[in-house]
């Protein structure tokens, strides 16, 4: 063959020596050799999110990191800066203020993930010394939304001897919602949930209300800016490393999904876009065959409910990991109120049998509710 391809498979970069040996018509023959150098196809890198809740027993105060990486791979580094020229590392300092007043300090917490990408939160905290005197708390939350649907995560803090006992959101389209009093420690506590009805690119004020158990309040607020999906066909479609799988349900349903097979080695996370916002199966190839749950909206409000007349939105998430050098790919088979959906990390390149579409095959069934 006179111009042929190869593609190598390569962790890292690697030298090879090809050879050419050409022939003439009467059989007289010459060889080349060239040493190339191979570089494996560059993965994209989705930064990390920082983010971190706090608690305060008089000026002695815990910070825990809720940080988060995108492609599933773990934080590498924790940088925390105090307020008061105090500085620490690791995911779950703690540091004592001296102060003899009610004194506000900025935190900032700067994450990096395995690859060298940043990102930085900073809170505005109260820390209090006289624990007999209760401090307000802070209101604060992060929008994260996928069409119409957001979720807005709630990372509001009180410091002892409050505790925060009641979320009131209201979502600048006229609905409102109200999450009681939950554990601190679920995520998502807290959260609000809301799929604006719109035909355009539009822009909502939302507003958190929280209130502790000593009748202390604080608000805040911020904008977001919403954009419909356009129409999508059932069927499985990939973008980078997220492979998404779409499904009508033409009947109000709650969805349970199920591991029907499991062959996959590499890491992977199947979850649900916002609204949503369910991490199904955060280590989807440490499960096991028969493994089920549902679809939840979170541990405060239960089952997601799909209305009729919408679609389901199913995440295949490649951790940053994954160095397969062909892109996922899922299959979806099946009509309400059953499908099989099989996923294909896109390992083992020109392997035999590859892709062979088995390396994690869920089944989703659909229950409806009257």
């Amino acid at each position: 063959m006179q111009n042929p391809s190869h593609t190598y498979s390569v962790t890292g970069r690697t030298d090879f020596t090809v050879t050419l040996t050409v022939t003439d018509n009467e059989g007289a023959t010459a060889v080349a050799t060239r040493t190339i150098t191979v570089d494996p196809i560059p993965t994209s890198n989705n930064p990390p999110i920082s983010s971190f809740s706090y608690d305060c027993a008089a000026a002695a105060c815990n910070f825990i990191s809720t940080a988060k990486d995108p492609d599933g791979a773990p934080i590498a580094k924790f940088a925390w800066t105090f307020g008061d020229g105090a500085e620490a590392v690791g995911n779950n300092p703690a540091h004592t203020y001296t102060i003899s007043a009610v004194t506000e300090f900025t935190v900032t917490l700067t994450v990096t993930d395995n690859q060298g990408a940043t990102a930085v939160a900073s809170q505005t905290i109260t820390v209090n010394p006289d624990p007999s005197v209760n401090t307000p708390p802070t209101a604060s939350f992060t929008p994260h939304c996928y069409g119409e649907g957001c979720i807005f995560v709630n990372t509001s803090t009180d410091a002892s001897p409050g505790a925060i006992v009641s979320h009131a959101w209201t979502y600048g389209d006229g609905t409102t919602s109200i999450r009681d009093q939950c554990d601190p420690w679920i995520e998502l506590c807290g959260a609000g949930r809301v799929v604006y009805s719109i035909a355009g690119t539009t822009t909502f004020t939302v507003t958190l209300t929280v209130t502790d158990n000593l009748g202390a309040v604080a608000v805040a607020t911020k904008q977001v800016t919403v954009t419909p999906l356009p129409p999508a066909v059932q069927g499985c479609t990939t973008s980078d490393k997220i492979v998404e799988c779409v499904l009508d349900i033409p009947a109000r349903s709650n969805l349970r999904v199920t591991i029907r097979g499991v062959s996959c080695d590499l890491g992977l996370q199947v979850s649900t876009p916002p609204p949503i916002y369910d991490w199904l199966l955060v280590n989807a190839c440490d499960k096991m065959v028969g493994y089920s749950d549902w679809i939840w909206a979170s541990n405060d409000q239960g089952k997601w409910l799909y209305q009729a007349g919408t679609q389901a939105r199913i995440w295949f998430n490649r951790a940053a990991s994954n160095r397969a050098l062909n892109p996922a790919e899922g299959r979806l088979e099946g009509t309400f109120p059953n499908w099989t959906i099989s996923y294909e990390d896109g390992d083992h390149p020109g392997a035999p049998g590859e892709p062979d579409f088995t390396d994690l095959v869920l089944g989703v069934e659909a229950t409806t509710v009257r």
